[in-house]
């Protein structure tokens, strides 16, 4: 599952990286880290129960 997302968010990094260049990439990597952050807790969280 989350070998899953890290490859699609790299694709999504890389596609996005070369279409709006250097300075939004630093936003969309902490939108994709909060996100993957947000992810893994609720995932974390559903398995603790």
């Amino acid at each position: 599952m989350f070998y899953f997302v890290t490859q699609y968010m790299k694709i999504i990094l890389k596609y996005c990286g070369l279409y709006l260049g250097e300075r939004f990439k630093l936003i969309i990597i902490l939108q994709v880290t909060n996100f993957y952050c947000s992810a893994m807790f609720l995932t974390y969280r559903a398995t603790d129960e």
